[in-house]
């Protein structure tokens, strides 16, 4: 067994380190020409502007992506982007705009020009492998909790079909992240909340992963510990920069070196419902998470049990079943105290839509080499699972 570190070069985290070190790292990596990638929501922000402000000493150039990342909105500018010969990519926003900027890094790259051969890097297409030697530098600056800015792991949708395409590779991870609560407060709150329940997923989903790693396991723990507490106080008062930053720094933990775990099966469902339906993310995990946990409860009792002890639910007189079993519940009583939806009737989601969708997921589900999903998971199982989140 071995352990595999993310080349996250530098991780600043506190209240206003994008004020006194962007541009210090800027000028670290020696860059002229910023491609900045946000979205037009996130660029009507004060914060933006004050952005703007500490990388007016280089050009730069600003390109806005949408939910989900769809590909047609990244190929769009793509020639005046190469005009542009961009040599720093600083995304600022959620998942979405950080995956962007991965995303770009590979196609500016490799020379891609349409669509289709971009696809043919994903792990569904498996045709093309990248040579993203020297990658381009990526500082990230999340206003949300997805925890994008620490994989190696770019989503982005096919327009057409609604597919989410993965692509997976060491060199597209951030060489910076700046993990600083300012440029969080203007995040509406129930993308902040739900977010932060994606993070909770990533956390439970390190915990039974197949590949399990102490370092990861740990990190997972005090993440769920952080988030548990530290949400609904960002939630009761939004002005709680010390909040935020716990919460920032449990997604940062719950998703440490992602390259060694698998995440699970709630990870997979929720990739295809975000396309399809325009869930957010951590939509997504709100509603699948409590059921995916109580499906793989059989095979995952030890791993749930833990969740409940380390959340503060250690009575003695609790077996480790009731314990194992307590563990969805807690994670659907931290929703339901956060105000998120639950449900994917919640989301206007046509339940006769549901085979579709579980196409796609089985596509995932093929490709993936997380065993425990392999043995468990079948268009059957799916069916009841997906009825029951409905």
């Amino acid at each position: 067994m071995y352990y595999e570190s993310l080349p996250v070069e530098r991780v600043y985290h506190g209240v206003h380190v994008v004020k006194h070190y962007l541009k210090q790292e800027i000028d670290r990596l020696k860059a002229m020409r910023i491609l900045i990638v946000s979205t037009k929501s996130v660029e009507k922000q004060n914060v933006f502007q004050d952005l703007l402000n500490y990388v007016s000493d280089s050009d730069f150039m600003i390109i806005h992506t949408k939910d989900h990342t769809p590909a047609n909105v990244l190929m769009e500018p793509i020639g005046e982007i190469r005009d542009f010969q961009p040599d720093l990519i600083l995304s600022c926003g959620g998942g979405s705009s950080i995956d962007g900027g991965k995303a770009l890094s590979l196609i500016l790259k490799e020379g891609i020009e349409t669509e289709d051969e971009f696809f043919e890097y994903s792990i569904q297409g498996k045709s093309r492998t990248p040579n993203l030697s020297p990658r381009i530098p990526h500082i990230a600056i999340p206003t949300t909790l997805s925890g994008a800015e620490f994989t190696c792991l770019a989503g982005v949708t096919n327009h057409e079909t609604k597919m989410k395409h993965l692509f997976v590779n060491p060199a597209l991870t951030p060489f910076s992240v700046f993990l600083d609560p300012v440029y969080t407060v203007g995040t509406p709150e129930w993308l902040w909340l739900t977010s932060g329940i994606r993070a909770v997923d990533h956390a439970v989903e390190t915990l039974y992963s197949p590949k399990p790693q102490p370092i990861n396991s740990g990190l997972a723990m005090e993440a769920l510990n952080c988030l548990y507490h530290f949400l609904p106080l960002s939630k009761n008062d939004p002005s709680d920069l010390q909040a935020r930053v716990k919460c920032q720094q449990g997604a940062w933990m719950s998703l440490f070196s992602i390259n060694n775990i698998k995440m699970g099966l709630s990870h997979m469902i929720g990739h295809q419902l975000g396309s399809h339906y325009g869930i957010p993310h951590g939509g997504t995990s709100a509603i699948v998470l409590p059921h995916v946990m109580e499906f793989l409860l059989p095979q995952t009792k030890l791993e749930q049990a833990r969740i409940t002890e380390r959340l503060g639910y250690e009575q003695k007189e609790l077996s480790m079943q009731e314990k194992a079993e307590r563990a969805a519940n807690l994670v659907r009583e931290l929703v339901s105290q956060l105000g998120i939806p639950s449900r994917l009737r919640d989301y206007n989601v046509p339940v006769e839509s549901i085979p579709k969708v579980i196409d796609d997921i089985m596509i995932e589900v093929k490709h993936t080499e997380n065993p425990l999903i392999h043995q468990t998971c079948t268009r059957e199982k799916l069916q009841i699972l997906l009825e029951g989140a409905w």
